[in-house]
C-alpha cells in the first residue's frame, strides 16, 4: 500500500494545502488470486482519530486499485502532517 496524495503542499502558494484534501492509497494484490469480499481501509493525520471506509473492488492478481477517500483531511493550517494508512 502506498499513499499517492496528498503528497507535499506549501502555505502561500498554489500548492497550499486546504480543508478538503482527498487521501488516495493505491491497494496491491499480492496474492496468486483475485481479491474477494469488502476490507476496510484507515488513515490518520497525525495523531487525529483515524479515518476508516470499506471497499469492495475486486482487485486481479498482482494487480492495484487506487481507492480516494471520502472523508476529506482537513490540512489549512500551517505545519508539517504525518499521514499514516
Amino acid at each position: 500500500m502506498s499513499i499517492d496524495a496528498p503528497t507535499t503542499g506549501r502555505q502561500f502558494t498554489t500548492s497550499a494545502p486546504t480543508s478538503t484534501e482527498t487521501v488516495k492509497l493505491t491497494i496491491k494484490n499480492l496474492d496468486d488470486a483475485v481479491s474477494s469480499g469488502s476490507y476496510d481501509l484507515y488513515y490518520q493525520v497525525n495523531n487525529n482519530s483515524p479515518v476508516m471506509e470499506s471497499d469492495a473492488t475486486v482487485i486481479a492478481s498482482m494487480s492495484s486499485n487506487q481507492f480516494s477517500f471520502v472523508q476529506k483531511a482537513d490540512l489549512s493550517a500551517p505545519g508539517v502532517y504525518n499521514i499514516k494508512a
